[in-house]
């Protein structure tokens, strides 16, 4: 039976903190959910510390603003900036069902507005859902929270295998971000060739229509090895006609701006970038290792995080260029690679699964919904 949302929500019957007042909340502990309007998940505080401001019910948030970052929590909880949405009737619609409507929805209801999409609640409360029999419900819940589960528990491997390389690195080479190493030191500008990537303009059709040269962005700089493309191509006339550098394997690249800032990733294909992703390379050619400095630049990512203030924040070329890189014998950052390299085979088979696992649960999704 299809049935307006309206008639099956009540909305915002809690009360809801600043974005700051919930961040200062935040403990090292499982007792109470913390749900921001963000997309962090996994934040928690307190019953002594959130004693005031603790809500308890099933739920789901979808954030105000922006994007939707949608959470569901089912006990203790405190939330800020959100859309808080419960079912009126769990023995009608299951709020575990709603939340996987709205997750597979979500995106529609938000609206270009002069600065940002904004959350319609026209729109929301006027979309209709197929209701069917609970039992129906529950089996369905089953499937789809199986599949969530099974990409969560990829993804967590993925975690720790991150971890392994990260530890394995401090053990080899310790603290390269303090001044208390034995290896010798150089400025990044010395030892490796830099520059930026550029954008054909976006108004020319002929830069962009049927293109055949990758072009990524900064948006791909997460702190991973790069094997493919995320589907975006200019033409070799937008090519020809931008500062678009053509970056090859092995090149480390580096986000200078907003939130991937001094984030990185080690090339594994082809690709031009746009200019906000400076590449590194010649690496090989001057006695270091990929593998080894896409690490190194992960392990100093608070120098870029320390840059300015506010929200929006910005490195240059120089700023990188100036950092200091240390330099250990070949022979041991080579025995570095080696060890990522099979760490990352297994990374793979996991992130295989992950795309198993997710192109099951879209069919399903929608099967369910569509």
């Amino acid at each position: 039976m299809l049935r307006k949302l309206k008639e099956l929500v009540y909305m915002n019957r809690y009360p809801q903190l600043s974005a700051s007042e919930l961040e200062a909340l935040r403990e090292d502990t499982n007792e109470v959910m913390l749900l921001p309007s963000s997309n962090d998940y996994g934040w928690f505080t307190s019953f002594e510390s959130g004693e005031s401001y603790i809500s308890n019910a099933e739920v789901i948030t979808l954030g105000r603003a922006r994007y939707a970052n949608i959470k569901y929590c089912n006990g203790p909880f405190i939330s800020s900036n959100n859309q808080i949405i419960e079912t009126k009737d769990k023995n009608q619609l299951r709020t575990r069902y709603l939340y996987n409507f709205l997750s597979y929805t979500s995106k529609t209801y938000y609206v270009e507005s002069t600065s940002y999409p904004k959350f319609e609640k026209d729109i929301f409360e006027n979309t209709t859902l197929d209701v069917p029999k609970i039992s129906v419900q529950d089996a369905r819940i089953n499937e789809l929270d199986y599949l969530n589960n099974a990409i969560s528990k990829e993804k967590r491997r993925l975690s720790e295998f991150d971890s392994l390389i990260k530890s394995r690195f401090i053990e080899m080479f310790g603290d390269v971000d303090s001044n208390t190493h034995a290896y010798p030191s150089f400025k990044i500008g010395t030892q490796f060739s830099l520059g930026a990537g550029g954008t054909p303009s976006t108004q020319n059709k002929e830069y962009w229509d049927k293109g055949t040269i990758s072009w990524i962005g900064s948006n791909m700089c997460q702190n991973v090895i790069l094997y493919e493309n995320d589907g975006k191509y200019i033409t070799e006339k937008g090519y020809a006609n931008s500062s678009a550098k053509l970056f090859y394997p092995d090149t480390v690249l580096v986000a200078l701006v907003g939130a991937t800032i001094g984030k990185v990733a080690l090339l594994k294909f082809e690709t031009t970038t746009n200019q906000n992703v400076l590449g590194m390379w010649d690496i090989k050619k001057n006695g270091y290792n990929p593998y080894y400095v896409y690490y190194y630049m992960q392990a100093i990512y608070g120098k870029f995080k320390a840059i300015g203030d506010g929200n929006f924040k910005m490195a240059s070329k120089s700023f990188v260029s100036n950092l200091d890189i240390l330099k250990p014998s070949l022979e041991k950052q080579n025995e570095f690679a080696y060890f990522v390299e099979q760490i990352d085979k297994l990374k793979f088979n996991c992130q295989q699964r992950i795309k198993l696992y997710q192109e099951l649960l879209d069919k399903k999704m929608d099967e369910y919904f569509g």
